[in-house]
């Protein structure tokens, strides 16, 4: 019990410190990331020694590698920053195992529910703290946005044609079986296209911003192709030495900006202790 309140504790702490830096700075620091993984290995370890438990300090091990791979899949797909994927494997030292005041089952071997659940409540908020802002910020640049939505509607129009047979086909379903979940299913479905196209483009139209390249951090996104004897630079995101051929080349250049993602993580892990909110929100809708 006071070992989960000290590891959860920790990554409150830690979390809140980094919302709060990604909200103003657009960045959070990687000693933020690093101290927080040493310590609750380090936390892990020690009530391993004390009560000859080892399987609590490899839960630790095996989660954090499990969420490294997540948060790499989520970096190299542009859904994480390189401050956020970094954050966010850290958080798979803290919650490899379900605390004990968590209103989750218990763990057995490496399929501790928690862990699940704090992903799942990540895509589930990040889902819709992303589409909110993008709403926000769609109204706010409403020119720009109309232009470069009407351009991705033109490119994926026979994609989304087909996509909203595919609706009618669920809808179909769930008008001759009545289950509701083919109607759950099918309103998911058809808000599905234009979500593309709000994301899309806010992307292009919101999102880009023309920064010295005295201001670049590593891991930046470059909005332009820029090529130095032959080579793109800023694939996947810059690096420290990408940066400093920018600077020798440049005074300006348009990157990508993300949205601030880590007061999701921290909403995700005080939701977590509650449960799984999609799990939760399915058993509603199944109910009506």
């Amino acid at each position: 019990m006071v070992i989960d309140i000290i590891l959860f504790s920790l990554a409150i702490m830690w979390l809140l410190f980094a919302s709060i830096q990604d909200i103003i700075k657009r960045e959070v620091a990687d000693w933020l990331s690093f101290s927080l993984l040493a310590t609750a290995l380090a936390t892990r370890a020690l009530y391993s020694i004390v009560t000859l438990q080892p399987i609590y300090f490899l839960y630790g091990i095996f989660t954090t590698a499990v969420f490294f791979l997540v948060a790499l899949i989520c970096y190299n797909a542009k859904f994480f920053g390189g401050g956020d994927a970094k954050l966010f494997t850290t958080l798979g030292a803290i919650f490899a195992t379900t605390p004990t005041f968590a209103k989750q089952g218990p763990t057995y071997l490496f399929l501790s529910p928690f862990p699940l659940t704090f992903l799942s409540n990540v895509v589930l908020l990040g889902s819709a703290y992303g589409i909110f802002l993008s709403i926000v910020l769609a109204f706010r640049s409403r020119k720009s946005f109309s232009k470069e939505a009407a351009k991705v509607w033109k490119q994926f129009k026979l994609f989304f044609a087909l996509f909203f047979v595919f609706v009618a086909a669920l809808y179909i379903s769930f008008l001759l079986f009545k289950e509701k979940i083919m109607l759950c299913f099918a309103i998911i479905f058809a808000i599905f296209p234009f979500l593309i196209i709000l994301v899309s483009a806010v992307e292009k139209a919101c999102l880009v911003k023309l920064l010295p390249t005295s201001k670049l951090a590593e891991g930046d996104w470059l909005a332009q192709k820029i090529s130095v004897k032959g080579k793109q630079i800023g694939t996947k995101g810059l690096t420290r030495e990408e940066i400093a051929i920018l600077k020798k080349l440049k005074k300006k250049v348009k990157i990508k900006q993300g949205i601030p993602f880590v007061p999701v993580l921290f909403a995700s892990a005080l939701t977590s202790l509650y449960g799984n909110l999609l799990l939760l929100i399915i058993k509603y809708l199944m109910k009506i």
